[in-house]
């Protein structure tokens, strides 16, 4: 697998889902994402990477990324959002629940 570009936004607060970082990985798993998102966004502890937006459709919106998972398949413009230990946050305020699916 080649190198990939991420997109990362902030998962609450009034920059919510606007880009603010952009890295480039060079293999995707999930402690990887993770130690990046920390570091790009200044994160100290407790951090929690959901999937915003896929253009490869692979993945749904507000879906967790775990930590010790193998290769995630991301494609080039991925929309990652971190948060700092909350919930996936929707457009609508609502908050996610357990997997990443969105309340009834």
């Amino acid at each position: 697998m080649g190198r990939v570009r991420l997109e990362l936004c902030r998962n609450s607060g009034n920059k919510r889902g606007q880009i603010v970082s952009t890295c480039v990985v060079a293999s995707p798993t999930g402690d990887g994402v993770l130690a990046i998102c920390a570091n790009k966004l200044r994160i100290k502890r407790g951090v929690r990477v959901f999937v915003h937006k896929d253009p490869g459709g692979k993945f749904a919106k507000g879906h967790e990324v775990a930590a010790g998972s193998a290769s995630l398949g991301f494609v080039n413009g991925t929309v990652l959002a971190v948060s700092a230990g909350e919930d996936y946050s929707y457009r609508t305020g609502r908050e996610s629940v357990q997997g990443g699916k969105p309340p009834p």
